[in-house]
C-alpha cells in the first residue's frame, strides 16, 4: 500500500497539469471561435454595404436609361416638327 500512497502526490500533479492543458486548449478554442464570429459578422456586414451599394448603382442606371429614353423621343419629336416647316 505504500506504493499506492505514495503515488498519489504524482497522480494528483498529473491529474492538475491534464486539467490545465485541457483548459488552455479549451481558452484558445473559444479565442479563436470569437475570432472567426467577428470575420463573420465583419463580412456579412461588408455584404450588406456591397450589395446596397449595388442597388443604388442599378437605380442610377434605370434612371438614366430613362432618360435616354425621353431624351430619344423629343429628339424624334423635333426631327418630325423640323420636317413638317416650310423651308425659307
Amino acid at each position: 500500500m505504500t506504493c499506492a500512497a505514495g503515488n498519489a502526490p504524482v497522480m494528483r500533479r498529473r491529474f492538475r497539469q491534464a486539467l490545465l492543458e485541457g483548459s488552455d486548449v479549451l481558452s484558445r478554442g473559444a479565442t479563436r471561435l470569437e475570432q472567426g464570429h467577428r470575420t463573420l459578422v465583419d463580412t456579412e456586414n461588408l455584404g450588406n454595404d456591397i450589395l446596397a451599394s449595388l442597388q443604388r448603382q442599378r437605380q442610377q442606371i434605370k434612371n438614366a436609361q430613362c432618360v435616354l429614353k425621353l431624351g430619344a423621343r423629343l429628339l424624334c419629336a423635333a426631327s418630325s416638327f423640323w420636317h413638317l416647316l416650310p423651308s425659307p
